[in-house]
């Protein structure tokens, strides 16, 4: 979680690349910046559709506004731990 942040600040900050953590939920808030300080676990540990989604070359915020029903969206996953490689490779 908190290396997810790290990432976040880096890229937003330092990288000037606008950035929010997906957490395959509408209601769900993982951001650094929240100005809530929500914190709310994903509802999807490994979500390999968010990054099909957005291999289909869109960019995720435009996505989600002309979306009716919550689809999940990410460009990056920095991290996958071990007994997943079935799974990425099918993805």
């Amino acid at each position: 979680m908190f290396s997810a942040w790290i990432h976040q600040i880096v890229l937003s900050e330092i990288l000037g690349v606008p950035t929010t953590i997906e957490t395959s939920g509408p209601d769900l808030h993982f951001n650094f910046y929240d100005p809530n300080l929500a914190f709310s676990y994903g509802a999807v540990l490994y979500d390999w559709d968010a990054l099909r989604t957005a291999s289909n070359n869109v960019d995720c915020q435009e996505f989600q506004a002309r979306q009716t029903n919550y689809t999940s969206c990410a460009h990056v996953m920095p991290e996958a731990w071990a007994g997943q490689k079935e799974i990425m490779i099918a993805a």
